[in-house]
């Protein structure tokens, strides 16, 4: 993987001089510790880099190099000697994450864009939906994640009036096996509902995502959907709901949203999931931002497990200040455990011990 992320780099960096524009290059640096001040303590180091560049006036190209990250554990332990030992864990990868072409032939064959256009993106990249229902900052109500996945893949959509989109995404490498595997079909709209605000839904189907056996037509079913209200006055509230349906055993995942935002001063988020398999549990999670002051952000996360095999019902906690400073982030926090589960991380660097520990990180973007 590493070598191909390098000759991807050099695939880039040749073509650059053949782009209509030169290339866009973006990124982040992320780095930072986390600690319980007793026997463990993380370090985490990582970099994303994005290529996006127009290569005519119809055809545009992206590559993502990501996660360039190295990260350490080390932990004490004591023996009844008192003798100390030391065990350290440590990874470095460098990962291609997406790397696609669009090509924009509404354009190219002149149609009207207000009546119809179409485009096709090929490459290591998603057909994944749009997931309006979620919008907490845990996403647990995004019940359309399983069924998509990220993969060398063709899709293509159709928009008409400006309002319906119809998508279809295919794994070409997967018809090999026989089976429509990473095939996805969907429709998706954002209508104005007048005064009220503004819908945003969607149906896909995939028909082998989750299926255990080979056969075709049974797969999994997403809906999922946003109302925005118009806002009133400096509030704004959003409301999603969603369903992920597996056709082949009848089971049902649900998930919904709440969202309320108050213009500059901060926003709290409900996301919840739940299922018909008793296995999969319930969730509930519930984010939040206050901003006092410009610059600074004040942000926490709650996770709860509902779900009638959970060893707790406090699952993990993610609580944090941001000091952003230009073209910096700085984050100060604590990760919250609940002593028997692994921790969700919202903004820490890493999960550390089922118990938490304190943590900062430093996110410049450029």
């Amino acid at each position: 993987m590493k070598r191909l992320a390098v000759l991807c780099v050099m695939v880039v960096a040749l073509a650059l001089p053949l782009m209509a524009a030169p290339a866009v290059v973006t990124g982040d640096v992320t780095a930072g510790f986390i600690t319980d001040f007793g026997t463990t303590t993380g370090y985490v180091a990582g970099m994303d880099l994005y290529f996006n560049a127009a290569v005519d006036d119809f055809n545009s190209a992206s590559v993502t190099i990501a996660r360039s990250l190295q990260s350490m554990v080390t932990a004490v332990t004591q023996d009844a000697d008192n003798v100390n030992t030391v065990t350290t864990a440590s990874a470095e990868d460098v990962v291609m994450t997406a790397a696609s072409i669009t090509s924009k032939l509404g354009l190219y064959l002149k149609a009207d864009p207000k009546m119809f256009a179409w485009t096709v993106t090929g490459g290591y990249t998603s057909a994944g939906d749009n997931a309006y229902v979620s919008q907490s900052a845990y996403g647990l109500e995004d019940i359309s994640a399983g069924a998509t996945a990220t993969t060398w893949m063709v899709s293509t959509t159709a928009t008409f009036a400006n309002l319906v989109n119809v998508k279809l995404g295919l794994a070409p490498l997967t018809l090999k096996t026989g089976v429509a595997q990473d095939l996805i079909v969907g429709v998706y709209m954002a209508p104005a509902l007048g005064t009220m605000g503004t819908l945003s839904a969607e149906v896909f189907y995939d028909p082998n995502a989750n299926n255990t056996g080979t056969e075709f037509g049974q797969g999994t079913v997403v809906a999922d959907a946003k109302v925005a209200l118009t806002p009133v006055k400096d509030l704004t509230i959003g409301v999603g709901v969603g369903m992920n349906y597996q056709l082949q055993t009848s089971h049902a995942h649900i998930g919904a949203s709440l969202k309320g935002t108050y213009g500059t001063l901060g926003n709290l988020a409900v996301g919840f999931f739940t299922s018909t398999l008793a296995a999969d549990g319930s969730l509930l999670g519930i984010t939040g931002q206050i901003t006092p002051v410009a610059l600074v952000d004040f942000l926490f996360g709650l996770k709860l497990d509902l779900g009638s095999a959970a060893v707790s019902t406090f699952h993990s906690a993610d609580i944090a200040a941001r000091l952003n400073i230009g073209a910096m982030d700085i984050y100060a926090g604590y990760l919250v455990g609940s002593g028997e589960n692994a921790q969700t991380v919202l903004w820490a660097p890493a999960s550390l011990a089922n118990t938490g520990g304190f943590y900062m990180k430093f996110v410049m973007s450029f």
